[in-house]
């Protein structure tokens, strides 16, 4: 497989207008061009590969890169990183995550790729049981 130089964004957006903004400058901080940018609106979506993400993997060929700003801008769930997973691979597409590249096309890449994934995974969860129990949280859930 040849390493391309290629790189396709992609990002999943929380509301039209600001995030968006926010997510291409962050996606051109990672080198990928404007004309190589696709998005979903996630009230929009349901979950699985949404449509921006499909075109984002169908433009790639193989070597070429798939930049995402964050995990959490890459997926909704776990589940949703599953169903993506066998298409980075069969299309020998390598992924950054927020700079961090990986090929997970081969043993060893796939074997760092999914260590990483449940580690960030695992600490998303983390945060979100941490933010569920805060005491304002706790608090304003109580009293209603």
């Amino acid at each position: 497989m040849r390493i391309s130089n290629r790189r396709v964004g992609y990002s999943l957006i929380r509301d039209e207008e600001q995030d968006l903004r926010d997510q291409s400058a962050r996606l051109r901080r990672l080198q990928v061009r404007d004309r190589d940018m696709h998005w979903d609106l996630v009230r929009e979506n349901p979950p699985g590969l949404h449509t921006g993400l499909r075109a984002a993997l169908e433009s790639c060929t193989p070597g070429d890169l798939l930049v995402v700003p964050a995990l959490d801008r890459l997926a909704i769930s776990l589940e949703d990183l599953e169903d993506m997973s066998p298409h980075l691979i069969e299309r020998e597409i390598r992924l950054d995550i927020g700079g961090v590249v990986f090929e997970p096309f081969n043993d060893n890449g796939q074997s760092v790729c999914d260590s990483y994934l449940l580690a960030l995974s695992s600490e998303a969860e983390t945060s979100l049981r941490s933010d569920r129990n805060s005491p304002v949280l706790s608090a304003g859930l109580t009293s209603s």
